[in-house]
């Protein structure tokens, strides 16, 4: 029994650091990766994490213990054990997960499948997600409720507009660097503004 534990984890290791050996995507091992997912680069998943029929965007930081997109079995079916199902992985995986890009998701999180977290969106640890998240949101909790944005709606749509995590690094730094400063200029005139 240990032994086939073994080669289990071997095997996930192998294929995990095989896959992402040639992108920019850092992965803390142990990790599994469905061969249904797909990871954009300058991405980090934690350890112990698992990302199932998922999409995940650029520049995303994912805490350890974070399930992403996992089988959800019908409930209608007299019996729910995979072992009847003609065809488990069809039947188990109906709908997609997106993650878009610059998300943060804490440790020990879970985010059904078919649920979409909109760029730049925070996912406080330990949350359960069963529901789409708004760009620059922040959420937290079990079910996740939305806490707060992180910009107003005009800061938030001039982010969305630069498009930076299409960027390398090197450039995408750039462009948040002019990004942060227009921001922070913003806020000093609404200041000086309201105190006149």
């Amino acid at each position: 029994m240990g032994t086939i534990r073994l080669l289990r984890s071997l095997r996930t290791f192998l294929l995990t650091y095989f896959t992402f050996r040639k992108t920019n995507v850092q992965v803390a091992y142990p990790v599994a990766v469905s061969d249904e997912a797909t990871v954009g680069e300058y991405t980090y998943i934690g350890s112990g994490s698992f990302i199932g029929f998922a999409t995940i965007g650029r520049y995303c930081s994912i805490g350890p213990n974070v399930m992403i997109g996992l089988g959800e079995h019908d409930m209608k079916r007299i019996s729910t054990n995979s072992l009847f199902y003609e065809n488990a992985k069809k039947l188990l995986l109906t709908r997609r997960t997106t993650i878009a890009h610059d998300v943060w998701i804490g440790a020990n999180t879970i985010i059904r499948q078919g649920v979409a977290i909109g760029t730049g969106a925070v996912v406080g640890a330990n949350s359960f997600v069963n529901h789409d998240v708004e760009a620059y949101a922040v959420v937290a909790g079990s079910p996740a409720r939305h806490i707060r944005d992180r910009f107003s709606p005009e800061e938030r749509e001039q982010i969305l507009k630069s498009q930076w995590w299409l960027a390398p690094p090197c450039q995408a730094k750039a462009t948040l660097l002019a990004l942060q400063a227009e921001l922070e200029g913003s806020e000093k005139n609404e200041k000086g503004t309201n105190h006149e």
